[in-house]
């Protein structure tokens, strides 16, 4: 045992003479080359909060409590949730490869434009484990994966929607929870805030760990369906910050604001994800269409396909995507200048986009109304018998895509979830224990012109595993929705992400013991 210490010690001392010398003399024939980081799926500590659902008044919640969170870890652990305003310090035991679902007050819910709250949730585990967190009222919710607070960043921006208006003008909205003491925080939003940080400008905040600041969209009634949109917002800290973005209460396409003589609120929903710093965004990315059941398309202007949303976070930023039939890529939008956006507005098929430069994706499933009665009595459109909403998912990179992810479906909803991944790799993938192709069968489809495919299926409620050998690496997104009569609601979510990143400056030294 200790003639090979000596001898591994030995061989280190060379190796590493050999790279000081070969750095200054270029003597030595050492290849410097990108090195892959491993995969990092989970953590061991969150901060995070709970933005602004704006739920009619008395609006009942779904399920066992308005906020509820779903923790999962591969092995057995005890997680502890805390927060001091409300003097919360609780732990829960996960059972490793279930969800666990713990109940949350929404009265850390922030709902005050640019005002520092207390109301950050900080939960630390024994074990690496995920983090969901599902808002859920009547007619208004979402859910957000979290991403752990060793990979949250310092530069971000932003995915939002325009100004939305029912019984009151609903804007769009931004969640910062700080992890750190003394963070300062920059942000320029692209429209005016709510207390008057114009379009442009610069505005700055010191937050304690543990604070949120919740910035909304003024609110100006002659920006509603048009304005008010903060997408492209470019926030930037002196520490780490988590960033939770979207819309209080809104809806894709445009819809009236009142219905049956009351305010059409079961026709919004609240939109959020949370944002990737921007080390962690990407160049190229692939969407699939969100499914649905028995969705009546045709009866409003862009009631069909998905809202893809591009967000440009460098200059001279050109976005192209792979044509239908796979005969080549193509230039898409102008050249965005940094924080300009670019939407594809009705994409009904699966896709691959790439661009010269990182770039932020979401998309946008739709709300939608059924005009039809008894399929033969047509009523007006201020009165569909059915109705849906909508939600957004942050599309992973294809360099930031995993090989494991456990996730839940919502209780009492039609479930779907789509996955997406190298051709080549779907024998080495595995749902629930089953493989793709006896699981998904038909619903497996290759892209034209790329080496890609996805799968797409309709899921039943509670815990699903996606796994993949081998190397096999996916993205997977899980949503559902509630398409019963006049009482929408709907929530999606990215399920799992690789937050390691590669690190073009290393240096790799191979050596045959």
């Amino acid at each position: 045992m200790n003639m090979l210490s000596t001898h591994v010690r030995s061989r280190f001392v060379w190796l590493l003479f050999a790279i000081l010398l070969g750095s200054f003399a270029g003597a030595i024939g050492l290849r410097a080359q990108d090195l892959d980081q491993g995969e990092i799926t989970e953590g061991l500590e969150y901060d995070f909060g709970i933005p602004h659902c704006w739920k009619e008044t008395g609006e009942a919640m779904r399920g066992i409590s308005p906020v509820q969170l779903w923790v999962s870890s591969k092995v057995d652990t005890k997680a502890t949730i805390t927060n001091k305003a409300l003097g919360i310090n609780q732990t829960y035991s996960i059972t490793g490869g279930q969800v666990k679902v713990i109940p949350l007050t929404d009265a850390l819910m922030n709902l005050q434009s640019e005002v520092s709250k207390p109301f950050g949730i900080h939960l630390s585990a024994g074990a690496p484990v995920a983090v969901t967190v599902f808002i859920s009222y009547r007619w208004s919710g979402e859910a957000y994966r979290v991403i752990p607070v060793d990979w949250l960043g310092k530069k971000y921006y932003t995915l939002n929607l325009y100004q939305d208006k029912t019984d009151v003008i609903r804007p769009s909205q931004i969640l910062i929870v700080a992890t750190k003491d003394e963070t300062k925080v920059k942000y320029t939003p692209t429209v005016p805030t709510e207390r008057g940080t114009p379009a442009g400008k610069t505005a700055e905040v010191t937050l304690q760990k543990g604070e949120t600041y919740l910035i909304q969209a003024q609110q100006n009634s002659d920006w509603t369906f048009v304005g008010g949109d903060l997408s492209g917002t470019y926030i930037e800290a002196s520490e780490p910050i988590g960033v939770i973005s979207g819309h209080t209460k809104g809806a894709f396409p445009r819809y009236n604001a009142t219905m049956l003589g009351r305010p059409a609120n079961f026709m919004r929903n609240m939109i959020i994800d949370m944002m990737w710093p921007i080390e962690l965004l990407g160049t190229e990315y692939i969407s699939a269409p969100i499914k649905y059941i028995n969705r009546t398309r045709g009866v409003d202007p862009d009631d069909y396909g998905d809202l893809i949303r591009f967000v440009a976070t460098e200059k001279n930023t050109q976005l192209y995507q792979m044509r239908q039939d796979g005969t080549g890529a193509y230039p898409i939008g102008k050249v965005l200048d940094k924080g300009d956006y670019f939407d594809i507005v009705n994409q009904e098929v699966a896709a691959h986009y790439r661009s010269n430069k990182p770039v932020l994706v979401g998309q946008y499933g739709k709300a939608w109304r059924d005009h039809q009665v008894n399929g033969t009595k047509v009523e007006s459109p201020l009165n569909p018998s059915r109705n849906g909403c909508g939600m957004m998912l942050v599309l992973a990179p294809i360099d930031h895509w995993t090989s494991y992810t456990t996730f839940r479906s919502a209780d009492n909803m039609d479930n779907f979830c789509y996955v997406t991944f190298a051709t080549t790799d779907e024998s080495n993938l595995k749902f629930d224990g089953k493989s793709f192709r006896s699981y998904f069968g038909s619903g497996i489809k290759q892209i034209a012109g790329t080496n890609y495919s996805y799968a797409i299926k309709q899921i039943p409620s509670g815990d699903h595993t996606v796994e993949g050998a081998s190397g096999a690496k996916f993205a997977c997104y899980a949503y559902g929705n509630y398409d019963y009569s006049k009482d929408g609601f709907a929530y999606g979510y990215p399920t799992g992400m690789n937050f390691s990143i590669r690190c073009p400056d290393s240096l790799a030294v191979v050596d045959n013991m």
